[in-house]
């Protein structure tokens, strides 16, 4: 999904899934686990 900037220039990643047919947001965190997930996400994506 993305990165989302919140308050005071904090960077929190969240991930979209579906359940049920809607899309809800897992979030995953600001630290080297979000970075991580961030960067399969793209490649998956590639």
């Amino acid at each position: 999904m993305a990165w989302e900037n919140r308050g005071n220039n904090n960077r929190y990643y969240y991930r979209g899934r579906r359940v049920d047919g809607r899309t809800v947001k897992e979030y995953l965190g600001s630290g080297e686990a979000a970075e991580r997930a961030a960067a399969e996400d793209e490649q998956r994506r590639q």
